[in-house]
């Protein structure tokens, strides 16, 4: 949920639901053709081909997911590793420069799953120029994996929710330390 002194969650919305269709239940949407193009659709993109690009549409999530997976320090040394190089694999006529006055950019892509693409990364790329990437998190939860933006002031937050991952792995800790408990 966004704060309203955070603008970036919000912004990062989008990219937060197309990483986490890595881990949709029952099933990845965009395993399939007809998946994806719902999928896209569903999002305001008709797609009528997909099969050439749901592949693409993989391994960008591939890659930001990774992305995400690092820790805070490594990406905010390294950014998004081959950002460029997704954005070009995209053919979406996106082109950006960080230069001394920021970032700019420049989106051309035909409807579809290009221009989608197109418009993850460039929020991506405007994320990681501001620091906002760095609080993209993946959950590291028992089969969770889900992606969230940390909206903590320091910046801490480990859980997509206290409630649920944050919660069993507490328990699952507190089970090791205590000698004579059962475990379920």
């Amino acid at each position: 949920m966004a704060k309203p002194d955070d603008p970036w969650s919000e912004q990062l919305e989008p990219v937060i639901r197309y990483l986490n269709t890595a881990v949709a239940i029952p099933r990845d949407p965009l395993a399939t053709d007809a998946g994806c193009r719902f999928w896209l659709s569903d999002r305001g993109h008709a797609a009528a081909a997909v099969t050439p690009y749901r592949e693409l549409l993989v391994d960008v999530r591939t890659a930001l997911r990774a992305s995400a997976t690092a820790g805070p320090d490594q990406r905010r040394d390294q950014g998004v590793p081959g950002l460029r190089t997704l954005a070009a694999s995209c053919q979406a006529g996106l082109e950006f420069e960080v230069g001394p006055r920021g970032l700019t950019w420049a989106l051309a892509a035909p409807p579809g799953a290009r221009q989608y693409l197109a418009e993850v990364l460039t929020v991506v790329a405007y994320a990681s120029v501001t620091g906002a990437w760095q609080r993209v998190r993946i959950c590291p939860g028992d089969g969770c994996g889900l992606a969230f933006v940390d909206t903590t002031r320091a910046a801490g937050r480990t859980w997509c929710s206290m409630a649920r991952c944050g919660n069993r792995a507490k328990q699952a800790r507190w089970r090791a330390r205590s000698p004579g408990t059962r475990t379920a």
